[in-house]
């Protein structure tokens, strides 16, 4: 290997830890908007980016050139992601629940199939916190009943839903749907999913074009016939 392969080769597993990084940002960075450039322009380096990830058992995925990449873990590869990383010390219940909210806010930040898959839209989506809480209080009640028991997969949905449906929307303490989200949506901002914006009084919070290709890959794993149970009752759908 001479000196320029070896060169390339280490730019590009450059460029998959800071695609790994969605915190990273095109805009702050010289040197991921030189590595993007070449990406974009060198498909030699472009395969090599993808064969580092391969190896990895990652998948990248390409934005709008301004925003950069998106780096999905495929499932039981070092860096996928655990329920611990998200909150320690859970129950089964408590698992299923926080899984179904989370569901639940993909499902409210895009309303469809044809939304959520879009992987070449690089817009940004913007919910109020205190809309998904109604939003999800409500629809909650309907899914519960929608979920049989024919089989123990959809025992576990009822059982999740009957426990968001009897959460109160909003007050004190952690026992709230307003906690639950907020302490998700404060997760996935923490990882650069989401921002969150004040504007003109009002908190609102901002899914980057990676939230959508993480949820993407989520739902078509493991969460299919899920979407379609709150697709059911999204917004788009109420409206």
């Amino acid at each position: 290997m001479n000196s320029e392969q070896s060169g390339t080769i280490s730019e590009a597993a450059r460029l998959v830890r800071l695609a790994l990084n969605a915190r990273e940002t095109v805009a702050r960075s010289i040197d991921y908007q030189q590595l993007l450039q070449r990406f974009h322009t060198d498909p030699e380096f472009r395969e090599t980016v993808r064969l580092i990830a391969r190896g990895l058992d990652l998948q990248v995925f390409e934005l709008a050139r301004d925003v950069g990449l998106a780096v999905v873990n495929i499932a039981e590869g070092p860096y996928a992601p655990t329920l611990d990383d998200f909150r320690k010390n859970m129950g089964a219940r408590e698992r299923i629940t926080y899984g179904l909210l989370l569901a639940m806010l993909t499902a409210y930040v895009y309303p469809s199939r044809r939304a959520i898959g879009e992987f070449d839209d690089s817009s940004v989506v913007s919910i109020d916190l205190r809309a998904l809480v109604e939003w999800a209080s409500t629809a909650s009640r309907q899914m519960k009943s929608m979920a049989n028991l024919d089989d123990v997969a959809n025992a576990d949905l009822r059982a999740g839903f009957e426990t968001i449906a009897v959460l109160e929307p909003f007050g004190d303490g952690q026992n709230t749907l307003h906690y639950r989200f907020r302490f998700i949506l404060d997760w996935l901002a923490k990882h650069g999913l989401f921002l969150r914006r004040e504007e003109g009084g009002r908190e609102l919070w901002v899914a980057r074009p990676h939230f959508r290709i993480q949820a993407r890959h989520l739902m078509q794993s493991s969460h299919d016939r899920l979407i379609e149970y709150i697709g059911s009752v999204s917004p788009s759908s109420t409206q």
